[in-house]
């Protein structure tokens, strides 16, 4: 849950009592003088200009607290705050949508504050088979990053209602026993009912019995593998792991976390063993694995002098079972004893043992029926450096360093990533870093803001023992021009911000080929830069940390301002998108790929860069009749539709917002039984991936296809989609009656096409 900072402290919020009159005296202050003091006062009105009298002005997130002041019959409010104080005013009113305003009180100010009406917040939270919940805690989380808490407990239908919703997007926290909780799911206020579904939690009683003579292992642990879809891979849950002494441990298994499960038995002795995969939603109350016993998988850890490493970290890694550098908690570790010894459950399969210790580093990867043997540490390499944009540092800013390593299928999962924040000074160091190749970049992202206008990555090296400088956007020009959408007029405003762009080195000695390095034939397999598909995918995001880039941000007005660029040839990659509102990006509407040479100067101009929008699909217009692929592999077309209104969902496996909406169309579908009127969801993964499993346990049960080339189709850019989930409403007569996010408004245009064709 989120908690902003709080502007005004509790005890100031004690201190000032609320003034309900403004020809009332102002509240007197005893430890502080009238002079450090700021006023503020005003009114506050509806959208007509009405006085709202009880309207309520906080400046805390805890509602139980008394507001800094309530309007009285006339709409008006006063009260004193500490001058230069930071305020996050906070204004409520019945039947209102709340208002929030910054300000720095430097001095007496007069507001005027008027509120829109709220559309209400009408929500019922149902289980996976649609019957109400009672019982259920709704509570309002974060908004516009000012927490409030306002919370709501469903009635015995199901239902909660709040009449003082925000109009935008709002974070809710969801909760109730017996249930896995939604964190930060967004919604926003609407007359018309939103339906949340809450999934249960499973519980599983699981017991070890020895495979020849059937008599209770008493000391195990138990570990739930899950699989959360057809794309994600199959992984221990180690937070969920249960070690137990009395040969019996109680599992809850949540249904929101994964598809289908099973669950793995360790034991000294015995070989680790898989009880049958199993759906949640179906899963057995108990479940009885006989384990068989064979010797253990054995080591011993050695530092670099040839010493016992004694109480060194040793983790075992598989296919199923990953080592994440970060999240140690996440591993299946033991630790080394006085001689430097190790042992691990046997274990099917290659498998690679990686030890750390305050001395070194080292990881080894074994075949099937091997034994580790004796694993000698490396010292750590080490990476500092600075951030900078130009002259000026940039202090507090995530530095993170990403493995190049590609993972291969089938083989054992090593993340070595990590992150640390700047220094006041830019400063950043990352004191363990193990022996690979890596990105080190700037954190940056278009869904939040900074002071970076661009952040450099670079693929560095690092050998045991080393040391590597390195200053992130300095040492080369301030490239700086101009992005324009030649037919913006005609297509409408575009959101320059809304854009991935890149400028990459296409020189580079370094990217010589090595065992480590990507191969001539994985570099051919893999997309371009400029590809949707490159940046949702591990490979792509690999491959393009390999080479030496830029991320930059386009200004409102389509400008950039790159810094730290070296003289050299490059490519400057241009993506534009609509903003996605509470969706996911999917396809750019523009895209622009140019070569430049960068030369050495201080700072250099490059001519300005013109793109060509995709055009907007407006309602009244003749919808494309496209090719796509059905879940049997045969090929269909749009038209093959016509005469019926046509509904389309676009989608993805990984837009958690798509999938929400599942249970909602599935409603609907019920409803429109018998009209002429069909659904057609429209997956834009990558074609090759299978989503049987996630269909399944949806319970998606109506038409579904995908696009040839998944998010690279160009019907993508025909349909003008640049988010997703998108849904589409075509007439009988092909024409487009609807196109946009949101699924209610959908609904309404397929009943107001009924109406109209109904009509005389």
């Amino acid at each position: 849950m989120k908690f902003t900072i709080l502007a005004i402290a509790l005890s100031l919020a004690l201190m000032l009592a609320p003034t309900t009159r403004s020809e009332e005296p102002l509240p007197v202050v005893t430890d502080q003088s009238i002079s450090e003091l700021a006023e503020v006062r005003g009114t506050v009105t509806d959208s007509l200009g009405n006085a709202i009298p009880r309207a309520e002005l906080r400046s805390t997130q805890l509602l139980k607290m008394p507001p800094l002041a309530t309007t009285d019959d006339l709409g008006r409010f006063s009260f004193r705050v500490p001058k230069s104080e930071k305020l996050h005013l906070l204004t409520i009113g019945p039947l209102c949508s709340p208002d929030l305003q910054k300000l720095v009180v430097d001095r007496d100010l007069e507001l005027n504050i008027q509120l829109q009406p709220s559309r209400g917040l009408n929500l019922k939270l149902v289980d996976a088979n649609g019957a109400p919940i009672p019982g259920v805690k709704v509570s309002g989380d974060d908004w516009r990053d000012f927490a409030i808490i306002h919370q709501m407990i469903t009635d015995d239908e199901g239902r909660v209602k709040w009449s003082e919703a925000p109009n935008d997007s709002l974070e809710y926290l969801i909760t109730k026993d017996g249930f896995s909780p939604r964190y930060n799911i967004k919604l926003r206020a609407d007359s018309a009912e939103q339906i949340v579904v809450l999934t249960r939690v499973v519980e599983i009683q699981v017991r070890a019995q020895d495979d020849e003579t059937n008599q209770p292992i008493h000391d195990f642990v138990a570990v739930p593998v899950m699989k959360s879809g057809a794309d994600v891979d199959t992984t221990c849950d180690r937070q969920g792991a249960i070690q137990t002494l009395n040969g019996t441990a109680q599992m809850k298994l949540h249904e929101s976390q994964s598809q289908t499960c099973l669950i793995r038995i360790e034991a000294k002795g015995y070989a680790v063993t898989n009880c049958p995969v199993f759906e949640i939603e179906n899963a057995p109350a108990s479940v009885v694995v006989k384990l068989k016993r064979v010797d253990s998988l054995r080591g011993s850890i050695i530092d670099p002098s040839g010493n016992p490493a004694l109480g060194s970290t040793v983790s075992f890694a598989n296919p199923i079972q990953p080592f994440t550098l970060r999240q140690p908690d996440q591993n299946y570790s033991v630790a080394s004893n006085e001689k430097g010894e190790f042992a691990f459950s046997h274990e099917e399969g290659d498998y690679t043992v990686v030890a750390q210790s305050d001395i070194g580093f080292a990881m080894k990867h074994c075949k099937a029926g091997n034994q580790p043997g004796t694993i000698q540490l490396e010292s750590w390499a080490k990476i500092d450096g600075q951030i900078s944009q130009g002259t000026s540092e940039i202090a507090s800013h995530l530095v993170s360093l990403s493995d190049l390593t590609l993972e291969k299928q089938g083989q054992p999962r090593i993340d070595l990533r990590q992150s640390v924040h700047s220094d006041q000074q830019g400063n950043f160091s990352i004191e363990h870093v193990p022996p690979s190749r890596y990105a080190l970049q700037a954190h940056h992202s278009i869904f939040t803001s900074d002071e970076l206008t661009s952040t450099e990555s670079l693929p560095v090296e690092v050998k045991a023992g080393g040391r590597l400088t390195c200053k992130l956007g300095v040492n080369g020009a301030s490239v700086h021009g101009n992005v324009q959408v030649s037919n913006e007029a005609s297509r409408g405003s575009i959101s320059y911000r809304w854009s991935l762009n890149y400028l990459v080195s296409i020189e580079d000695p370094e990217r010589e080929q090595s065992p480590e390095k990507l191969s001539s034939a994985e570099e051919s397999t893999l997309p371009s830069f400029n590809s949707a598909a490159t940046w949702n995918t591990t490979e792509g995001m690999t491959y393009l940390r390999s080479f030496r880039h830029w991320q930059f941000e386009l200004d409102d007005d389509g400008s950039y301002l790159i810094h730290g660029v070296p003289p050299g040839k490059y490519r400057m990659y241009v993506n534009l998108f609509d903003p996605p509102e509470d969706g996911c990006l999917a396809a750019p509407i523009a895209i622009k790929t140019v070569e430049v040479v960068v030369p050495q100067q201080e700072t250099f101009a490059l001519p300005s860069i013109e793109l060509e929008a995709s055009s907007s699909l407006k309602v009244g217009d003749v919808v494309p009749n496209f090719e796509y692929l059905q879940l049997d592999g045969t090929k269909a077309r749009l038209n093959d539709l016509h005469g019926q209104v046509v509904l389309i969902q676009l989608w993805a496996s990984w837009c958690g917002p798509c999938i929400a909406e599942f249970p909602d169309i599935r409603d609907f579908v019920k409803s429109a039984t018998g009209q002429r009127c069909v659904v057609l969801g429209l997956s834009v993964d990558d074609p090759d991936q299978e989503n049987a499993g996630l269909l399944e346990k949806h319970k998606v049960d109506w038409p579904q296809g995908t696009l040839p080339s998944g998010l690279d189709s160009p019907v993508l850019r025909q349909l003008s989609v640049s988010s997703i989930p998108m849904h589409f409403v075509i007439g009988t007569d092909g024409w487009l009656v609807f196109a946009g996010r949101d699924f209610e408004n959908a609904k309404k245009a397929i009943a107001s096409s009924f109406a109209s064709e109904a009509k005389p």
